[in-house]
């Protein structure tokens, strides 16, 4: 299935209120907040914004293909009525997101390494730097200065929206894991 980011102007409770509101209307509608997904936004000025703390105005939300028709039709037809306007709606090409891995034991070291393979077909793990390391460590405590075990594994996943946002929110759960925003690519 393919995905479209659409652009909505307004303030993104009254945005976020309303599309949750329609989405009871919108049979098996998908809808994500690139806000609470850690989707980074397109712009430089939705940047800025975000960095000065200034009020946020353009809301980017994901919707399915199924579905875009309605909400291009309910975002223009309601929004008049409460200051909301529908800016733009591009096709997804591809996400992605950068990612560190680290572990100190062979059994950590074993389940990076099955999280890695454990991807859907239509996504794409592209492995940039690994390090994976046995040391003889003489003294073990709490406070060892070399690990007898250590990987080291950075990376990204590529590929459909929908597979890549479900890894992401996986891996997400795994605190020897470091991710990066989910990046879009979008079709002009």
């Amino acid at each position: 299935m393919e995905y479209y980011e659409l652009v909505v102007e307004g303030p993104y409770l009254l945005v976020k209120g309303f599309m949750e509101g329609r989405m009871t209307c919108i049979e098996n509608a998908e809808v994500y907040f690139s806000k609470e997904e850690n989707i980074a936004r397109e712009t430089l000025s939705d940047r800025l914004k975000e960095w000065l703390g200034v009020v946020e105005t353009l809301v980017h939300v994901i919707v399915d293909e199924k579905s875009l028709p309605e909400w291009e039709k309910t975002l223009k037809e309601g929004g008049n009525n409460i200051e909301i306007d529908l800016k733009s709606a591009r096709k997804i090409e591809n996400a992605s997101f950068d990612f560190e891995m680290e572990a100190f034991t062979p059994v950590h070291g074993k389940q990076m390494k099955e999280l890695l393979k454990d991807v859907p077909e239509d996504v794409e793990v592209v492995i940039k730097e690994e390090n994976e390391e046995f040391h003889e460590v003489k003294e073990r405590g709490i406070y060892t200065a070399e690990h007898p075990y250590e990987l080291y594994i950075k990376g990204s996943v590529v590929g459909n929206f929908k597979s890549v946002l479900e890894i992401y929110r996986k891996w997400k759960k795994n605190s020897l894991i470091i991710l990066d925003k989910i990046y879009l690519t979008l079709s002009d």
